[in-house]
């Protein structure tokens, strides 16, 4: 028996420290989940006061705000040769988005957060009740998910008042909440990967330092001879926006590549903190299957649908081929004199197809028997004909053809080259801004997409510790003898029907048909 002083006494310690949650016994999945997600909450609460409400933190977002800002604001208006930008928000983001000191803010707080029970004493209380540690960890990666967003909000803000004092007229919310996703997603599997090393780690110095040691390894990972995206945590290929597009070229392999790094992650979440209950060894092989099928699908837009090479397998390419074809840089070979092209472009489906006749001749002194006709190998061709000509051998790895005529093409005579081919964007491949097709506005190169004849002299490797490597002789310039001529260019282009094209030439006419919208291009001399 009690006082009643003490009764009320006792009644209030309870009433501060007992969870306002109503008492129901665990006798099934159903109740285990119940209290799971009761107990993830709590925990989230707890670790989000205990982290939002610290000084240290407190300070370092102001100190973020005047580092970023004075940065962006240096970056705007402090130009090279006194060039100031025009802030629109593309810019601003892009600018934003590049926020590696971030990695080591959060690296130090996963450590705070990973710990933060150890640290006050209370640790021994909390793994002896049956709180599950999927629920536990999982709260500590959520609360590491909204220190990532309070940051990725800051910067936001940064780019707003720089704008506004910038005089900027146009707010574009969509853009700048596009920013969570594009720049939050990365930053937030790092901070988990940080969490989940600390999960690891014998003290809290050790993990910071492992979480450290990360952040440069995956930052300098093509200096370390890791360049394939699927085995660099969190990175995807470069991100480009563009007031026309945004992030249109790389919506698509930005979230696989980031389900991707989802899956791994929760694969090594679940064997750290539920790999004992049945419904964790379920996640987990989710995670797996997740990880595998969607790396497969990857890979093959990565390396089969088209050639991937790493740094030093492009040297030795480029050193193979010059070894393979420089013998040939001599070749007596025709030149264009008219060019006709029938060019369909699918901007929504990010592709395109020509078909082409060159009209050549032969402006050397010699006779020509073989034609060497090369193609980019981002292009697959579908046609390639002469007149009286028969392919002989087709080089793939470079993209060669080598056409042998039945009569010799003799000096300053002409004959007809027919051809097709067709070129599909995946989104996976580097962006290259001289041959790319979006949604809204494509810009091709044509003239180096379409055939061309003789040796290939930009292929050549211009590394001169690499030649010297290879055993290939310093580098010469060369100067082809079937140089550039004026040629009669013609080409009927079609696209969308809200779009325009702009080429060579003069524009005769303009005409819809069959919802596609063509445009009738020539040159006048």
């Amino acid at each position: 028996a009690r006082s009643s002083a003490g009764t009320k006494a006792g009644a209030k310690v309870r009433e501060s420290v007992a969870p306002a949650i109503p008492f129901r016994p665990i006798t099934g999945f159903a109740e285990g989940i119940y209290y799971a997600q009761y107990s993830f909450w709590s925990q989230v609460k707890v670790d989000s006061i205990g982290l939002f409400k610290s000084v240290s933190l407190l300070v370092m977002l102001l100190l973020w705000v005047c580092l970023m800002g004075i940065d962006l604001k240096e970056n705007v208006f402090g130009g090279p040769f006194g060039m100031e930008f025009y802030p629109t928000t593309g810019f601003i983001l892009e600018d934003l988005r590049a926020s590696r000191p971030l990695l080591l803010i959060l690296a130090f707080y996963a450590a705070e957060l990973a710990w933060r029970e150890r640290s006050t004493g209370v640790h021994p209380l909390i793994y002896t009740t049956p709180f599950p540690q999927t629920a536990f960890w999982g709260a500590k990666c959520f609360t590491m998910i909204l220190l990532v967003m309070v940051f990725v909000s800051l910067n936001i803000c940064i780019g707003l008042i720089l704008q506004f004092l910038a005089g900027y007229p146009r707010f574009e919310p969509a853009i700048y909440l596009s920013f969570y996703y594009y720049s939050g997603v990365p930053l937030a599997l790092m901070g988990i990967l940080m969490l989940l090393i600390q999960r690891l780690s014998p003290n809290k110095y050790v993990g910071l330092l492992l979480s450290i040691l990360a952040v440069v390894a995956l930052l300098f990972s093509r200096r370390l001879g890791i360049e394939h995206f699927l085995l660099r945590y969190a990175a995807t290929p470069d991100l480009l926006f563009s007031d026309f597009n945004g992030f249109g070229h790389d919506t698509r392999a930005f979230a696989l590549y980031m389900l991707y790094w989802f899956s791994w992650i929760g694969l090594l979440f679940f064997i750290l903190t539920g790999i004992r209950q049945k419904a964790g060894q379920w996640l987990a092989s989710a995670c797996l299957m997740s990880a595998l099928s969607v790396g497969g699908y990857i890979f093959y837009q990565t390396n089969v649908r088209q050639p991937y090479r790493s740094s030093d397998q492009l040297k030795e390419m480029k050193g193979n081929y010059e070894k393979k074809y420089k013998p040939y840089s001599r070749l007596p070979q025709p030149t264009i004199r008219t060019a006709k092209l029938l060019v369909d472009l699918y901007p929504d489906e990010r592709r395109y197809q020509v078909k082409g006749t060159y009209e050549l001749k032969n402006n050397t002194s010699q006779p020509i028997s073989k034609v060497l006709v090369w193609m980019d190998i981002e292009s697959r061709t579908t046609l390639l004909s002469i007149t009286n000509a028969e392919v002989e051998a087709h080089d793939a790895e470079f993209g060669h053809f080598w056409l042998r005529l039945k009569q010799p093409l003799l000096p300053a005579q002409q004959t007809t080259m027919n051809f097709a081919l067709d070129v599909s964007k995946s989104g996976f491949e580097k962006f290259n801004k001289e041959h790319s097709i979006l949604e809204n506005g494509a810009y091709i190169e044509l003239e180096k997409y379409v055939p061309r004849f003789g040796y290939a002299a930009h292929l050549e490797l211009e590394d001169a510790d690499e030649r010297k490597k290879q055993g290939l002789l310093p580098q010469t310039p060369y100067f082809s003898d079937n140089g550039y001529e004026l040629i009669d260019f013609e080409a009927i282009i079609s696209t969308a029907p809200d779009q325009r094209v702009i080429t060579t030439g003069e524009l005769k006419n303009e005409w819809s048909q069959h919802n596609r919208r063509y445009f009738h291009y020539r040159t006048s001399q």
